[in-house]
């Protein structure tokens, strides 16, 4: 199976189905060295009438939110796996863990491993695995079509918002297994790609950060917001295991405070 490709000059293949690695988690809690001052590490960013939010905060941010991102995106893309499946069962409310950092994501992930909870393994893997065929795969209709031009252009695949996503896609190297036979515009690789775009500002100087930060403030804005909460409530109206219902709240509390962050940034 193709992975995600970070190699330089090489195309970001998605069609990855892992968890996020628990080393990314940790490195998203990073704490600046005994005797420094984050300040002198990398500077922060000014907030209008406010006080500059340290680099070094920003960045385990934009970490955390990269990788509950590629979470959310490998679970719309293929069906909840067993590994996936334990982590979420592992998951204590009462721990001070760093993906529990916002109330909206951390009550979403708890209704994610409560989901997990009902039945043991062999059926909570196959009843999910039911509801995301009927809900996103087919082969029959789909009462929640995982495609953002059938919401924006009139029920149309491959519409000119899919042409606008997948040149998005193009000029940040960002390609999608299928190629051009498949929509670009499936949530699976848009929530990939803001992963992927996360990942980059980390690495960038200032003025790089804030047009970046632009680029995907806008992608959400245009590709995403319009059409995400009707996709919402549709999987609400048609998941009977309650795993996607939570699934689809866990992405639009992480839309909102990849919002926040980056209207903090500008």
């Amino acid at each position: 199976m193709d992975k995600v490709s970070f190699d330089e000059g090489q195309p970001k293949t998605y069609d990855d189905q892992s968890r996020p690695d628990e080393d990314e988690l940790r490195r998203s809690e990073s704490k600046p060295k005994s005797g420094e001052r984050p300040a002198e590490r990398s500077g922060g960013t000014m907030i209008s009438g406010k006080k500059p939010i340290e680099r070094e905060c920003v960045d385990s941010e934009l970490l955390l939110l990269s990788v509950l991102f590629r979470l959310c995106a490998s679970l719309f893309r293929f069906p909840l796996s067993p590994e996936v499946y334990h982590s979420l069962l592992e998951i204590d409310e009462d721990a001070d863990d760093p993906v529990y950092r916002w109330e909206g994501c951390k009550q979403s992930l708890i209704r994610m491993s409560e989901a997990c909870s009902h039945g043991d393994e062999e059926e909570v893997l196959h009843t999910t695995s039911a509801a995301f065929h009927t809900m996103f795969v087919g082969p029959h209709h789909l009462p929640c079509p995982p495609w953002g031009s059938v919401y924006m252009d009139g029920g149309r695949l491959f519409g000119p918002s899919t042409q606008e996503v997948r040149a998005l896609f193009k000029k940040y190297g960002f390609s999608v297994a299928g190629g051009s036979r498949e929509p670009s515009d499936h949530i699976a690789y848009e929530l990939a790609f803001i992963s992927e775009l996360n990942k980059m500002m980390i690495d960038e100087g200032q003025g790089s950060r804030v047009s970046l930060g632009n680029e995907i403030k806008t992608f959400a804005d245009r590709s995403i917001t319009p059409w995400f909460s009707v996709f919402a409530e549709k999987v609400h109206e048609s998941d009977p295991t309650g795993f996607y219902c939570a699934l689809v709240d866990l992405v639009a509390a992480l839309l909102y405070e990849e919002d926040r962050l980056l209207t903090c940034m500008r």
